[in-house]
């Protein structure tokens, strides 16, 4: 069985895992469509290979170039998709113009023959962000109905699925998001970690990782942060791209007018992978005070290095965090409530036997999300959906 992977120039290390459980095992070649990212993470993989149409993905070019790459790109693509002899199409990541992809793009793949499985790592990310509207909606239950099957990370995105897109529930697979084994842990130690970021051995470290965003909730961990009592001081350290200068300005004046200014440090820009592990390594715990998410990749980022979470109870967090054990869950868009988590896992000594919780927490969610159990998982998706056949077409 031949399977065409399109990445979309989307997130790298979901893909690197993914692929290399799916490589493992037999009877499948994998071709994976993407940008230079890619090039040369699956050399070793005879059984895959990539193909990069987009090259540079590099956001700071000039709008002449920009335009220039996007036409290339898909005029590559187009090549690929009509001479491709995949079986199925297994769309991880839509390309940077989605509205082409969901109503011309995907329709020509049906025409073309091809089985199409999609994964919904955000089920409607313009609902999360508060941008969508009715062509967002639109297209995207129009793409959805086109799908042979669907893989969404959480009940709760399933749920969504069905709920808001007419999706029948049998065409939709819960398969967990896996761990990030692309990211190799030297294990570094807490103290020289936070020597470089220039933090005190004795300080209580919240991290904050990723894209910089409003939907992350920044702001009621800031209010969270002023909330706190006076015996629970805290440093939270910010380290992520921020693609919006006003809202990461707004951020920084909120802290201060609520005073807690001197409490966050902000790391602003994109993090290298070889200093990801810095960042968790200074942290006693990584805080994800989301509003509203589907799932999130930087839960498997700290359970990669055994850092527990306290998160919202919101999309997959409900059931990636286990309480007590991973780390503890709080009420959405409720600061009191995050506040009151931060106290508790501070004062609760388990969490203070750094190596035993790392220890802990690697165990079991290694066994939890291992690529291996994902790719087996997946096999069933493909197999059941070549065994159908080409299903009927769908109005939108």
């Amino acid at each position: 069985m031949r399977i065409t992977i399109l990445n979309g120039t989307g997130n790298i290390d979901y893909l690197y895992g993914f692929v290399r459980g799916l490589a493992a095992l037999d009877d499948l070649e994998l071709e994976v469509v993407d940008c230079d990212r890619s090039d040369g993470i699956f050399d070793d993989l005879k059984n895959v290979r990539v193909f990069n149409l987009f090259g540079d993905p590099r956001e700071g070019a000039s709008v002449p170039y920009r335009l220039m790459r996007e036409m290339r790109y898909y005029m590559r693509f187009l090549f690929y998709v009509i001479t491709t002899r995949s079986d199925i199409f297994h769309i991880q990541w839509l390309n940077r113009f989605q509205l082409l992809d969901r109503l011309i793009f995907v329709p020509l793949y049906r025409v073309l023959g091809k089985s199409l499985v999609f994964t919904a790592h955000n089920v409607d990310a313009k609902e999360r962000d508060g941008r969508s509207g009715r062509t967002n909606t639109w297209s995207l239950r129009f793409m959805y109905s086109r799908m042979d099957a669907i893989v969404a990370h959480a009940v709760d995105s399933a749920t969504h699925l069905s709920e808001r897109f007419g999706v029948p529930s049998d065409r939709v697979s819960v398969i967990r998001h896996g761990i990030n084994n692309k990211l190799q842990p030297v294990w570094l130690s807490q103290r020289a970690a936070r020597a470089t970021l220039g933090l005190s051995p004795d300080d209580r470290v919240l991290l904050v990782f990723g894209n910089i965003e409003p939907y992350k909730g920044i702001e009621d961990l800031v209010e969270a942060v002023s909330l706190l009592s006076p015996g629970c001081s805290v440093k939270v350290v910010v380290a992520g791209r921020g693609r919006n200068r006003e809202y990461l300005d707004r951020l920084r004046s909120f802290a201060a007018e609520r005073r807690v200014g001197s409490r966050f440090v902000w790391h602003c820009g994109f993090v290298a992978e070889p200093d990801v592990e810095t960042y968790f390594a200074a942290a006693d715990c990584v805080v994800l005070p989301y509003r509203r998410i589907s799932q999130s990749g930087v839960i498997f980022s700290a359970y990669r290095f055994g850092v527990p979470v306290i998160a919202t109870a919101v999309g997959g967090l409900i059931e990636d965090v286990v309480e007590g054990q991973t780390g503890l869950l709080c009420e959405p868009e409720n600061p009191l409530s995050l506040a009151r988590a931060i106290e508790n896992y501070f004062r609760d000594a388990k969490w203070g036997d750094r190596e035993r919780v790392r220890e802990a927490i690697i165990c079991r969610t290694a066994a939890a999300y291992s690529w291996e159990s994902i790719a087996v998982q997946t096999l069933a998706v493909y197999r059941r959906i070549a065994r159908q056949g080409r299903r009927p077409e769908r109005k939108a």
